[in-house]
């Protein structure tokens, strides 16, 4: 269920200048170097008596074998009070390396926590510099991510970096001097063998990569043994944020089931319902034994919450479906269309001046006013199964902000546009340019354009997402094979299913709206569940979507024969 941007936090990006980067983050370092030089002394302390102590033990085993030969033989016997002395030492460089170890990290945290202080509050200082526009370049939660999560994962990477860094290569240098005083031959082998399983690793893995992608390709497919149609049943797997979890009675995260329902965020939209598709596509090719036509593929995207539709573009290529069932909240009933969606941005200019002096400048807000005055005339048009369009403004902004004594300059608004089938890019602009138009008319000189807002996210593999923040209407004719063969095979279930359409987007703008192929919604649970406190799905709801799910694919493959 898609038109909110709350979403999964940043993925972490590689810098665009690592060297600079690094000479920057030492110079802040700078004024710490005391307290890390002391740190790297404590490490490098802490790993050489770690090193040490196996030494030392291995005498106290010598001492006690000797002492066992000598009894053995009458000749005398275990030297207790020797070995007790060469424990006691044992200890005493184990306790001092532990000492080492608890005051390098404590200072390290300390060094840490002063460095993310500053840096959060410079990151604050340079957010109140920056421009308007930068801010309209992404989402909310990812300026806040830099002074959170970003400064935090530099932190906590630093508390164990780079300790671990001079730990790791003062082991290693010692741990091989120790090899070399054991067995120098035994040393060498060790050293050949490991580069040689490297290399032969390497190849093994350039060989065997080809194989990975394939499987990778074709996983959520069942190939049926005869030709026919391919179905594809898609849900996402994204959630929106929790942000009132102390307001919960259930954990958000728990799964708890209690009267019948599973509790947790994402249960109802829609990881329930990707369990259900996925349990009723394994069944089904359990029960048929593969002996049906076509082939079955269950995708779970990402993104659809903040993003709908764009990465079931990819799902498409790969998949190239004929069919699609989208598992959306439906409450086991069928839908079989939704409005589509655009953010439709309108910018207005003026003259900047001092606000004292008003009459020297252009006031951008003002011509905004009689621009939304006009936007607001626009009569929207209306659909028999999905309803009216909508425009409705959802924001707006000045510049400069905050504009203290300023006359603003520019004036941004954006509005949410509720699209029908039919309704493109030429329509959507084309009725808000008419309505700049007739603002023109009454106030000469007024500057307005009109556009559709670009989104740019970052995917959890790291990659980005770029798109046109605009995602199609879309209808699936009732009598269309699809919605028929889902209607008889739902009624052999013993399921009642009447036909509707969403209320909101969903992944369908991508399939049916863009690539044009046949879609509904078809899903357990209430469409009211989505993104609510202790969101739930009934465990019935599940069971009844399975079953439904189950008899859709035997109806459709059976038509396929």
């Amino acid at each position: 269920m898609a038109g909110h941007r709350h979403g999964p936090g940043r993925i972490p990006e590689k810098p665009k200048n690592f060297k600079g980067t690094l000479r920057k983050l030492l110079r802040c370092l700078g004024a710490y170097r005391f307290a890390l030089a002391l740190v790297l002394v404590l490490a490098l302390a802490s790993t050489a008596f770690g090193i040490v102590g196996p030494k030392i033990l291995s005498t106290a085993t010598t001492e006690l074998a000797t002492g066992l030969g000598r009894k053995l033989s009458g000749l005398g016997g275990i030297d207790f009070g020797k070995i007790g002395k060469i424990l006691l030492t044992v200890l005493a460089l184990y306790l001092v390396s532990a000492a080492c170890s608890f005051f390098q990290s404590w200072i390290l945290a300390g060094v840490t926590q002063k460095l993310a202080y500053r840096l959060r509050g410079e990151i604050s200082a340079k957010i109140h510099r920056m421009p308007m526009r930068y801010f309209e370049r992404g989402t909310v939660g990812d300026v806040l991510s830099r002074i959170t999560n970003d400064v935090d994962t530099m932190s906590s990477g630093m508390a164990q970096s780079v300790t671990q860094l001079v730990t790791n290569v003062t082991l290693l240098i010692g741990v091989l001097v120790m090899m070399l005083r054991i067995s120098w031959l035994m040393t060498l082998i060790a050293l050949i063998v490991l580069p040689v399983t490297g290399v032969l690793t390497n190849r093994i893995v350039k060989r065997s990569q080809r194989y990975f992608v394939a499987q990778q390709k074709n996983l959520g497919t069942i190939n049926g043994k005869r030709p026919g149609k391919t179905i594809l049943m898609d849900g996402h797997i994204d959630t929106v944020d929790v942000i009132d979890a102390p307001q919960w009675e259930h954990d958000p995260f728990g799964g708890e089931i209690a009267d019948g329902k599973i509790y947790g965020r994402g249960a109802s939209d829609m990881k329930g319902s990707d369990c259900a598709m996925i349990t009723a596509a394994a069944r089904f090719a359990e029960k048929t034994g593969r002996d049906f036509a076509g082939r079955v593929c269950v995708s779970c995207t990402v993104h659809e919450e903040r993003f709908e539709g764009v990465s079931s573009r990819e799902i498409t290529r790969l998949a190239k479906p004929d069919l699609v069932i989208i598992g959306e909240a439906t409450s086991t009933t069928v839908k079989r269309g939704q409005r589509g969606r655009a953010e439709v941005v309108v910018e207005t200019e003026g003259v900047s001046c001092h606000s004292s002096n008003p009459e020297k400048g252009v006031n951008a807000v003002y011509a905004m006013t009689a621009v939304i005055d006009e936007i607001r005339k626009i009569v929207p048009n209306e659909h028999p199964l999905l309803g009216k369009g909508i425009l409705e403004l959802t924001d707006i902004i000045s510049q400069p902000y905050p504009g203290a004594s300023v006359v603003p300059s520019l004036c941004r608004a954006t509005f949410d546009r509720r699209t029908l089938v039919g309704e493109d890019e030429a329509v959507i602009l084309g009725q808000v340019n008419e309505a700049i138009a007739r603002a023109q008319e009454t106030h000469p000189g007024l500057k307005a354009r009109c556009y559709l807002a670009e989104g740019e996210e970052k995917c959890w593999t790291g990659d980005t997402i770029r798109a046109r923040r605009c995602f199609p209407a879309w209808v699936t004719e009732e009598d269309s094979e699809l919605v028929q063969a889902a209607l008889k095979g739902l009624k052999d279930a013993g399921i009642e299913a009447p036909l509707s359409h969403f209320s909101f987007c969903t992944n369908g703008s991508s399939f049916c709206g863009e690539a044009g192929i046949p879609t509904i919604g078809y899903g357990p649970s209430l469409e009211s569940l989505a993104h609510v406190r202790d969101e739930y799905i009934e465990i019935d709801q599940l069971l009844k979507s399975c079953k439904g799910f189950e008899s859709i694919l035997t109806q459709l493959t059976h038509e396929s024969a």
